[in-house]
């Protein structure tokens, strides 16, 4: 009888409890585009558009920034930002003013204007500033619709 009681408590501590990690600190961050078109979006920590063609160009990034790649969500897609390990304090550690920008192009925008164009002018389709807060807020999922 004890080797009974034994055994249901070993399954039920192994099996009873379930554990829900979320997902990986590196893929909280999600962009989530409702439109109904395609889009790019480019994160960055400050206010500037200077860094997209070396980015585009894939040349050697400056060792005292650090850049995201620009993502391309489809339609009624996500994706999730990654590049760092995890983003609790990240933001606020690494932007002089503790916020980082999501600038949104469409693709269709992209394509008229053309990425020189579009980093000599500052246009862009929309632009979220966040802090760790705002984000924490919304559960780490920007809502481009």
């Amino acid at each position: 009888m004890k080797k009974v009681i034994v055994i249901f408590l070993i399954n039920f501590v192994c099996y009873g409890c379930s554990y829900d990690p979320g997902l990986p600190q590196n893929e909280k961050f999600k962009v989530i585009n409702n439109s109904e078109q395609d889009i790019f979006c480019y994160p960055v920590l400050n206010d500037s558009l200077d860094d997209i063609p070396l980015i585009i160009n894939n040349e050697t990034r400056k060792s005292d920034k650090f850049l995201f790649q620009i993502l391309e969500i489809p339609a009624k897609r996500s994706k999730s930002l990654k590049g760092v390990s995890g983003w609790d304090g990240f933001i606020s550690e690494n932007s002089k003013d503790s916020l980082i920008r999501l600038f949104i192009f469409s693709k269709a925008f992209v394509k008229e204007y053309g990425w020189k164009d579009i980093v000599s002018t500052g246009k862009y389709t929309k632009k979220y500033i966040l802090n760790e807060n705002d984000l924490e807020k919304i559960n780490w999922e920007v809502i481009y619709k």
